[in-house]
């Protein structure tokens, strides 16, 4: 990996200074790793700010408590408002607010950092794009990303303090909000590149209409340096409307990932194989073979804008295509096991923490890619497609899931929570079994597996199939690995001159 130093930019006097707050417990110089504020993606070395109950997202709770649980972890230092009890013999900076006073130390840091400012926006994949292209990176340049899905204000706030001075990369994702935040948010990142990673019913309910989130997304753009480039997706049932609402920024560079001829990053083959992807691909005009070792049906599209990105920060991408078997997706972006149990062995495709209609409808073309080994068959456990309190239930083509099912060969069905509201999409001759909770029907899934089977779980994020996978874990002797595809080799990989018979 290419190194980032500890050189911070700020002392720590420079920070009370900043902040215009005063330090307890400090002798001598402090040398931080990170600023973060979730208890969970803490490490040794790290400040950790507390929150309050004024902060503007209320997502996560109130974390004083956690404070002796993080000093034994290995944090260095505190940053806590001025009234906060606190009972600790490391250093603290006391500020008026913590919230505002991380706001601070960011816009300061933006000022100073040279580093280039990748920003990543859309409706999915926001995470893994940001993941992937951290492992591209890593060993061509000095790069910081926050590998965890970090898109609240707070966290790019935290992101930007923990820049070091020679960090040139900087990758971060934000989500949709209402205009005037956007805007007044991307003068702060003022990104090199803004890439959009897709447009879909994510928010819907909140947002209204696609035009209006579309808008909203390519809002992303008026922060850009100049000479930003904006990436957006071609194949986009969407992209007409994109680029009509990129109109607004006439001086901005719009390049694009796809199958179009003309695109920056284009397709031209592609073939399933062994839980992974074999691709043929143009990035601006320098063909490249590579495979990306991700099962989903969407990975070869989303590698396009990731290599884009790599070939417009100067890096050679038929080297960092390499770095692929490096990266290990966050938890909401689906991974693959192989398990063993008792007499039997089976694969889990668990796509359980994350739904909504877009990523159903590649969970689906993903599990038809899908061929058992042997005799297995495949099995879908599954929850209902989107959150039925938010009323996106209308917004469901019942037809074309029931036809996206009946094309992935499902052996059988199980169903959970409100499935039932969309049963119609169930082709005939798919067993289907419902039951309301996941501890109704977890038995009645493993007792269905066998030999070579390959179960696909998928969730949308307020349901609770990851308690499925916490069943299959605890039971005795059950082994569970993790899988990662395995890289090409020059004897299985199709040539260039076959690229046209490729599907």
């Amino acid at each position: 990996m290419f190194a980032i130093d500890e050189s911070a930019f700020f002392s720590a006097q420079q920070l009370a200074e900043i902040t215009q707050g005063t330090w307890e417990n400090l002798s001598g110089e402090l040398t931080v790793k990170k600023f973060h504020y979730v208890p969970k993606y803490i490490e040794p070395g790290d400040l950790l700010v507390i929150r309050h109950e004024k902060w503007p997202n209320k997502k996560y709770l109130y974390n004083l408590h956690k404070v002796p649980d993080m000093v034994a972890k290995g944090i260095v230092a505190i940053m806590a408002n001025m009234e906060t009890p606190l009972n600790v013999h490391i250093p603290i900076l006391r500020v008026s607010d913590t919230y505002q006073a991380l706001r601070k130390i960011a816009i300061r840091t933006s000022k100073l950092s040279t580093a280039k400012r990748i920003l990543v926006v859309g409706s999915y994949g926001k995470t893994a794009f940001k993941t992937h292209l951290w492992h591209l990176l890593k060993e061509h340049l000095p790069t910081y990303t926050c590998l965890n899905s970090s898109n609240f204000n707070a966290s790019t706030y935290c992101d930007f303090a923990s820049l070091k001075r020679n960090t040139e990369v900087f990758v971060l994702e934000k989500p949709i909000e209402h205009e005037r935040k956007i805007l007044r948010r991307v003068k702060i990142i003022a990104p090199d590149i803004v890439v959009l990673t897709s447009i879909g019913h994510e928010h819907i309910e909140k947002f209204k209409t696609i035009d209006h989130i579309i808008w909203l997304k390519t809002t992303y753009a008026s922060g850009l340096a100049a000479g930003g480039k904006f990436i957006a997706p071609y194949d986009s049932e969407y992209y007409p409307q994109i680029l009509a609402a990129l109109q607004r920024y006439p001086g901005i560079n719009i390049l694009t990932f796809g199958s179009g001829a003309n695109c920056h990053a284009r397709l031209l083959a592609q073939r399933f194989r062994q839980f992974g992807w074999d691709i043929v691909a143009a990035i601006e005009g320098e063909i490249i073979r590579y495979r990306v070792p991700f099962p989903e049906a969407h990975a070869p599209t989303a590698s396009l804008a990731e290599l884009l990105c790599v070939y417009h920060l100067g890096i050679d991408v038929k080297t960092a295509v390499a770095h692929y078997y490096q990266c290990t997706n966050f938890k909401s972006s689906g991974a693959l096991y192989h398990i063993h149990y008792q007499n039997k062995h089976f694969y889990l495709y668990d796509q359980s923490r994350r739904g909504g209609i877009e990523g159903y409808s590649s969970f689906f073309k993903t599990v038809a890619a899908f061929q058992p080994e042997a005799q297995g068959k495949k099995i879908v456990v599954t929850s209902n497609f989107v959150d039925h309190v938010d009323g996106e239930v209308a917004l469901l083509d019942l037809a074309y899931f029931k036809q996206l099912i009946a094309d992935a060969d499902i052996h059988c069905l199980f169903s959970v929570e409100y499935f039932t509201e969309h049963g119609a999409v169930v082709p005939d001759n798919v067993i289907w079994e419902h039951r309301f909770t996941v501890a109704d029907i977890q038995e009645a899934v493993l007792n269905s597996l066998e030999n070579d089977d390959i179960l696909c779980v998928k969730g949308i994020y307020e349901s609770d199939l990851p308690r499925l996978l916490r069943y299959l874990k605890q039971l005795p002797g059950l082994r569970m690995k993790r899988l990662v595809s395995r890289p090409w080799e020059d004897d299985d990989f199709f040539e260039l001159s076959d690229v046209h018979e490729i599907t």
